[in-house]
C-alpha cells in the first residue's frame, strides 16, 4: 500500500481535511507519498506519527484609492500629516544618537518598534547593524 493510500484513509477517518496537510513519520523519516509501507520497513503494530497541517489562510486584497492629498495651506491637514512627537520620545532617539548610531530618522523608526523602549532600540539598531556591510 503506498503511503499516499494510507493518507487518504486518514482524510477518510475525518482526522484532516487534506491529504496535502498531512505527514507520515516513521522511524524518524518523513514518509513519501509515492513509496509504499513496505519500502520503509513498516510492519504491523509499528508506530507512527501523524502530523496535521493547519491550511494556510488566505488574506483578502484590498486596493488602495488615490486619496486627495491635503493642502499646505491647511494646519489642520498637516497636523494629520506630521503628527506631533512624543518630547520623552524624542530625547530617547537624542541619547541614542549620542550613542553613536548617526541617522536619526533609523533610530526613530528603531524606537517605535521597539514601543519607546530605548534598551531595545539599540538591541534591534545593533542587530540590523550587524547584518549590514558599509
Amino acid at each position: 500500500m503506498k503511503i499516499l493510500n494510507v493518507k487518504e484513509l486518514i482524510v477518510g477517518e475525518g482526522k484532516a481535511s487534506e491529504v496535502s496537510l498531512i505527514k507520515l513519520i516513521h522511524t524518524g523519516r518523513i514518509l513519501v507519498n509515492e513509496k509504499t509501507v513496505g519500502e520503509y520497513g513498516v510492519k504491523e503494530n509499528d508506530h507512527m506519527v501523524l502530523m496535521v497541517t493547519k491550511p494556510a489562510k488566505t488574506i483578502p486584497t484590498v486596493e488602495k484609492t488615490a486619496e486627495p492629498t491635503p493642502s499646505s495651506a491647511d494646519p489642520k491637514a498637516k497636523a494629520q500629516e506630521e503628527p506631533e512627537e512624543d518630547p520623552e520620545l524624542e530625547q530617547k532617539c537624542k541619547n541614542i544618537v549620542e550613542m553613536g548610531f548617526p541617522d536619526r530618522d533609523i533610530v526613530m523608526k528603531a524606537l517605535k518598534l521597539a514601543n519607546g523602549d530605548p534598551d531595545r532600540a539599540v538591541e534591534l539598531l545593533e542587530s540590523v547593524h550587524s547584518h549590514v556591510s558599509i
